[in-house]
């Protein structure tokens, strides 16, 4: 056989053993963005008041979707919260804490189905440092400084939810319902205070 049969038939044996292996390699790590909006439905527990009602809220925030292999993505999102709770005795009271909150979640999808749909599930812990807090009593509102000095400035907890992604031309809609279970007492008094939240958060993927 000429030199040059050699050649061409090594080169092709070649290929033919590194093929399965470059099937069996996860894709290119890749990562996008994902701008959201959130809907939020709270309360505190451990917190006995007469009549108490979860609180509505409105959040919005950022996240980096960090694409690990065809089913797992790392999903870190950095957000604008509100929490607290409402209760009405004999008038409305209102308590409103907001939170920037960081999330540090594990997300594993589906395959995008033909129709442009795919399901996922996410979780993942979060923490979360109190911006502000707010008191009304009725109509009249303002700072609850001194309740605040009874609180910690800090927060935990465990994140978990599942979603859809919507498959839109080049980007992705996506939408999710989130359960945020506070695991750190929130207040330095006796007796304890964790945070509860469901969220509904609507999203583009860039």
């Amino acid at each position: 056989m000429k030199p040059a049969s050699w050649i061409f038939a090594l080169s092709i044996s070649g290929a033919a053993a590194r093929a399965p292996l470059a099937l069996a390699q996860p894709p290119a790590t890749k990562a996008s963005w994902t701008i959201y909006a959130a809907v939020n439905y709270a309360t505190v527990e451990g917190i006995q008041e007469v009549n108490k009602e979860p609180m509505t809220g409105k959040g919005f925030g950022v996240a980096l979707d960090w694409r690990l292999n065809n089913v797992f993505t790392f999903q870190p999102e950095l957000q604008y919260t509100e929490k607290g709770y409402q209760y009405d005795p004999y008038v409305p009271i209102k308590l409103k804490l907001t939170y920037i909150e960081v999330p540090l979640l594990l997300r594993a999808s589906t395959e995008m189905a033909d129709n442009g749909m795919r399901l996922y599930a996410l979780a993942g812990p979060t923490l979360a440092m109190r911006r502000s807090c707010d008191a009304s009593v009725g109509s009249a509102s303002g700072k609850c400084n001194t309740l605040s000095q009874g609180m910690t400035t800090m927060d935990s907890g465990l994140l978990l939810g599942f979603g859809l992604d919507f498959r839109i031309r080049s980007s992705t809609l996506t939408t999710s319902l989130r359960y945020d279970r506070g695991l750190s007492d929130i207040q330095k008094t006796d007796g304890q205070a964790k945070s509860r939240a469901f969220s509904l958060l609507l999203g583009w993927r860039l």
